[in-house]
């Protein structure tokens, strides 16, 4: 008798098992299906909106976006006069990049650098044309410097130094609880890549050192002149411009914010002209409160 009483408690254990495990699998393949037809849908109205359908994270409060590749991406398409949508419900793309676009034809591409190179090559678009061979080496070398160095320097201040608060301060609303104990973990994962490129290894003062050349070095070449290569605008501009309005409204407290307005006028001027220029609706394209 007590043995069949353990049986029948075994075989309902079972039973209990099964059912629950046949219920999160139903309901996973509902959720599973209900994402996917979900993405299709919006696949397909970013494909009906014949241009470029910009994929970002939301506005921020000082600047239209909180990332610099965002914002040289969005003033290249205005330079450009390339007419565009911003998207901010999957900021991230296949790849995890940010930014990614769906172009007209609905193909999608990630990366801004190579975003900007298809656009140019889809619409045979002569920006910077009138560049010499050298002039255009140069164009490149500063793209290099900005993108690729600089960049590093400023991450190097946002990760290492200031444990990555720095991020909320262009946002538009105080982080939450899970974001700002997220915020630990992401500064930890930051941390271990500035590790291996290098810039985490060096002590803070020699990166400010190298952030400091390369703005002066950014400053000289720009001179008097409106744009960096001359009085046209070019590519460049854009890139150069997104990285000095980083450091001039999101990076206020940091040393790199005082080192741009205090020793290169130049530098500010330049990203003043651009930004009266290109985004004369700046304001209302930053997050509303």
């Amino acid at each position: 008798m007590a043995g069949s009483d353990i049986s029948s408690g075994g075989d309902c254990v079972v039973t209990v098992a099964l059912l629950l495990v046949s219920v999160i699998a139903v309901c996973g393949a509902a959720v599973y299906l209900y994402v996917h037809l979900a993405k299709r849908r919006r696949r397909r109205a970013w494909a009906e909106a014949r241009c470029v359908v910009v994929h970002c994270p939301s506005p921020g409060a000082l600047t239209p976006s909180i990332s610099p590749f965002v914002l040289k991406l969005l003033t290249f398409l205005r330079l450009a006069k390339i007419p565009y949508q911003l998207d901010h419900f999957e900021p991230l793309g296949e790849s995890w990049l940010t930014p990614w676009v769906t172009m007209e034809d609905g193909e999608e591409v990630a990366d801004s650098g190579v975003v900007v190179l298809e656009l140019r090559q889809r619409r045979n678009l002569n920006l910077g044309s009138s560049l010499s061979a050298v002039e255009q080496a140069v164009a490149r070398a500063f793209t290099v410097l900005v993108e690729d160095h600089l960049c590093w320097c400023l991450r190097e201040w946002r990760i290492k130094m200031d444990g990555g608060r720095n991020l909320f301060e262009g946002a538009r609303n105080p982080p939450s609880w899970y974001m700002r104990a997220g915020l630990r973990v992401y500064a930890w994962l930051r941390t271990n890549t500035l590790w291996h490129q290098g810039v985490g290894r060096l002590p803070h003062l020699e990166v400010r050192k190298f952030a400091w050349r390369d703005l002066q070095a950014l400053s000289d070449y720009l001179g008097e002149k409106s744009y960096l290569m001359g009085e046209e605008m070019n590519e460049v501009d854009c890139t150069v411009f997104a990285q000095m309005a980083n450091i001039l409204y999101n990076y206020k407290r940091s040393p790199y914010h005082a080192m741009l307005t205090d020793e290169f006028p130049n530098l500010v001027s330049y990203v003043k002209r651009i930004k009266e220029r290109l985004w004369p609706d700046w304001d209302a394209c930053l997050a509303s409160s």
